[in-house]
């Protein structure tokens, strides 16, 4: 099939029109698989990354490959999946070779994964689709070329496990052209130990929605924590809120991470905090306290992000008043946070809350009845096996602009004649 492509130009306000054509025939022939060499890669990276700490590692690879799918694949501790993981990756740059008829490599989004037993993400792929390499077949003979070159960053962390001090761990670095695999390299890894800085980050509190709270109404704090570049610290955060003689005044509904800039990768998503109340042995019903032991926090240097928030973790506590008389319409209380650092408390600001009349509930209507919805969540499967537990995720989804009375959440076990199938362990 024969094509033309045409250009001209137009002169004297359009009175006068050149125009010329060159035309070509249009070969479809697959001549990708021709272009058998492997592709050239070399890695960049820290040779050692102490106990927590997470290294950002380039990587430049010339692909000879004119029109391939092509998908780049980083596995994090290949000797061992519970020492050093993979968590993030983007392709910084395209080569001169694939400026034509490519997407913008900024769209192009990295799929963590698990890997084994590994404790974090133990793979990272970069699915690049199928680019056109337009020099792979310009200059095929032409070995200096660079042949379609493009650049990727990829971050790894060691995981938190005193364990591994001294042992080398290595990432390996795999290519997918077309239908064919291929191992282009690896590169070791030592676990150091961790090592402790003086110096401390910046802590902050505010209020996204303001102060007030109320028995029906809960406020949210948020304590922002800012690192230094290139730093490594462990943290646990608390937060609590007064008590007397007759329990809580305010209620610890919830204390979680809000987000993580773009210069703190690879936290750890199982950890949850550790809630409790006034009264050791449980029989206060509010909990006013939370510990949240967060591990090893590292802050990358800025050749990741450049983003003015990209070293802050942003916690959030939400808090309201109980039915405890000192926590009365018209009250004010503290919120208190203790940063600690390498086991050392720094000093934090605190927070405070203003208790408010409590409002009207809203008429419950057909229209705002909150929907629950049930499914399995987190291992994949939808049936429970004898001696397995499964997780059972409650979407619980409600309106805005109403205010619910206050209601209790159960969960009933399926019984045959009375006697239970099943049981709820946690």
């Amino acid at each position: 099939q024969q094509y033309w492509v045409s250009a001209g130009a137009e002169y004297d306000n359009a009175e006068n029109v050149w125009v010329g054509q060159a035309g070509f025939t249009a070969d479809t022939t697959d001549d990708s698989a021709s272009f058998t060499s492997s592709p050239d890669v070399t890695v960049n990276g820290p040779s050692s990354l102490e106990i927590g700490a997470a290294g950002i590692f380039t990587v430049v690879a010339k692909v000879p490959a004119p029109y391939s799918a092509l998908k780049f694949n980083v596995f994090g501790g290949v000797n061992n999946t519970n020492g050093l993981g993979a968590c993030g990756g983007r392709i910084d740059a395209w080569g001169d070779g694939y400026t034509c008829g490519n997407e913008d490599v900024s769209t192009i989004a990295a799929i963590p994964s698990m890997d084994g037993d590994s404790v974090g993400f133990g793979r990272v792929a970069l699915d690049l689709g199928t680019p056109l390499n337009s020099l792979a077949r310009l200059h095929a003979a032409d070995t200096n070329n660079p042949m379609g070159e493009f650049s990727m960053t990829f971050l790894a962390k060691m995981y938190d496990n005193e364990d591994s001090i001294g042992t080398v761990f290595y990432m390996g670095f795999s290519m997918e052209i077309g239908d064919t695999t291929l191992w282009v390299g690896q590169t070791a890894v030592t676990a150091t130990a961790h090592t402790t800085i003086s110096t401390n980050p910046a802590i902050t509190v505010s209020y996204p929605n303001g102060q007030d709270c109320s028995l029906t109404k809960p406020v949210m704090i948020d304590l922002e924590i800012t690192l230094p570049d290139d730093s490594v610290g462990d943290y646990t955060i608390e937060v609590s809120t007064p008590s007397d003689g007759n329990g809580a005044l305010l209620q610890m509904c919830a204390f979680i991470i809000r987000s993580t800039g773009d210069g703190i990768p690879c936290i750890d998503p199982t950890r949850e905090p550790v809630y409790s109340s006034p009264d050791p042995t449980g029989a206060d019903i509010y909990n006013n306290k939370a510990r949240f032991e967060i591990g090893r926090l590292s802050a990358t240097s800025n050749t990741w992000s450049v983003a003015a928030d990209r070293n802050k973790v942003v916690f959030s506590a939400a808090v309201k008043a109980t039915d405890n008389p000192a926590a009365g319409a018209g009250t004010s209380h503290t919120v208190t946070f203790n940063v600690i650092k390498d086991g050392t408390s720094i000093s934090a600001p605190t927070g405070q809350v203003n208790v408010i009349a409590a409002d009207t509930a809203t008429p419950l209507t057909n229209e705002i009845v909150p929907k629950v919805n049930l499914t399995y969540g987190g291992d994949g499967l939808d049936t429970a096996m004898p001696g397995k537990s499964v997780k059972v995720v409650a979407d619980i989804e409600t309106y805005p602009n109403a205010t619910y009375l206050p209601f209790n959440f159960e969960a009933v076990m399926p019984n045959v004649s009375g006697v239970p199938v099943a049981k709820i362990c946690k």
